[in-house]
């Protein structure tokens, strides 16, 4: 398994309020294009309420992978 990369362009100081941003940005662009995004949602919440393991992330990674389980 590769290891993962650092990220050069995130612009927040702790990973909380991205993750949580881009987990509910998934989930309305699965609204605007009539799917079910109430998993994204879950997940979502979840981080949320998880925010301070989170912002203990002081490095961010990109991490890459297919969650599409069909594959």
């Amino acid at each position: 398994m590769p290891s993962p990369v650092p990220s050069t362009t995130c612009a927040v100081r702790t990973s909380a309020p991205s993750t949580v941003a881009s987990l509910e940005e998934i989930a309305a662009d699965l609204d605007s294009a009539g799917l079910d995004s109430g998993d994204v949602r879950k997940v979502a919440a979840m981080a949320s309420r998880g925010r301070a393991a989170l912002d203990e992330v002081t490095e961010p990674r990109l991490l890459t992978g297919d969650l599409w389980t069909v594959h």
